[in-house]
């Protein structure tokens, strides 16, 4: 009785060590896949958007710019009349 019980003891580790290993293969990808979506974030999704950034706000001013200038252009015309 006891050798049957060493043998399904001894099944019993082998299975969970396969199911620890498994496991293990599958973290290690979720973290390579993690890993390669971080470095996309911070070598081009980043930068890309804080391009994006700097342009609208260059808009902005150019908008503001010329709205203060069209707004100077009313007034003298309506201080004329």
């Amino acid at each position: 009785d006891r050798p049957r019980y060493q043998q399904r003891n001894r099944k019993s580790f082998i299975y969970r060590k396969k199911v620890c290993i498994v496991c293990q293969k599958k973290l290690a990808n979720e973290i390579d896949k993690t890993k390669r979506r971080v470095n996309t974030l911070n070598q081009i999704v980043i930068p890309r958007l804080k391009s994006q950034s700097r342009y609208i706000s260059l808009m902005l001013d150019e908008i503001e710019r010329n709205s203060f200038v069209s707004l100077k252009y009313f007034k003298e015309h309506i201080e004329k009349q």
